[in-house]
């Protein structure tokens, strides 16, 4: 399953690691898995989307450093979110607010076009994901 979740990344987020090594990305991968901070969506025809966020303390982006994630923050980080459809965004991220209820609880953040931006509220992130991945 980490293979076939790191080509899905690599093929839809490519600008967001040019510089990775496979095996980086395979290691990137599983070290989100482990930290429960990943949710793939899976088809018959493969993977349909990733998911990638964690609490932290800070509204502040810091690059990746493979260290043990805040179990509480203050906030939720969006660090990779890339889908094949709307309804596969939309399945991903009601599975990720059922397992990480706390991403629904703290305000949310992510990095779109090289800015920090706030998330709106659950339901608006559904909205929003419907006018990227929608036809």
């Amino acid at each position: 399953m980490i293979q076939p979740i790191a080509q899905y990344l690599r093929k839809k987020l490519s600008k967001n690691f040019v510089r990775w090594t496979d095996e980086a990305l395979e290691d990137y991968v599983m070290f989100h898995v482990e930290h429960e901070q990943l949710l793939a969506v899976e088809s018959n025809d493969g993977i349909q989307a990733v998911i990638i966020g964690w609490p932290t303390e800070e509204r502040q982006v810091e690059k990746f450093c493979w260290q043990e994630p805040t179990k509480h923050g203050r906030f939720w980080y969006w660090d990779q979110v890339c889908a094949e459809t709307p309804e596969a965004f939309m399945v991903g991220m009601s599975q990720v607010f059922l397992r990480r209820p706390e991403s629904v609880q703290l305000p949310s953040f992510g990095v779109r076009h090289g800015k920090i931006r706030d998330f709106k509220p659950a339901i608006l992130i559904y909205k929003k994901g419907n006018e990227i991945y929608g036809h």
